[in-house]
């Protein structure tokens, strides 16, 4: 698993053309070497990066960066929640419930 997922890179990219942007002296050479930082984060794999992490890779380069940015990012980089599967759990065993109380009425009622 990649340190950062699409979604979360997607989302520094973005933050990282806006404060480029606002950076007058040196933004297009800070704009490149973040996106050189976030393209060698992307092709790592390892552990989800931390909002810590993240703010040191950008905040030498990229002193106005947001973080609001790198909260959202780190949250979207968060593996799936295996909670997801309750729901779906719960639903299949209805109907299993509901599948043999069928067929047990079926085979009581057949002779």
């Amino acid at each position: 698993m990649s340190r950062i997922n699409q979604k979360a890179f997607d989302i520094l990219a973005r933050e990282i053309e806006i404060a480029a942007e606002k950076d007058n002296v040196a933004g297009e050479v800070a704009r490149k070497i973040a996106f050189q930082r976030l393209n060698r984060l992307h092709s790592r794999q390892g552990n989800p990066i931390t909002e810590e992490e993240l703010q040191e890779l950008f905040q030498d380069i990229l002193p106005n960066f947001s973080k609001k940015a790198l909260a959202k990012a780190v949250k979207a980089n968060r593996p799936p929640s295996k909670l997801w599967l309750i729901p779906y759990a719960g639903i299949g065993i209805a109907g299993w419930t509901k599948f043999n109380q069928e067929l047990l009425y079926i085979n009581k009622h057949k002779s």
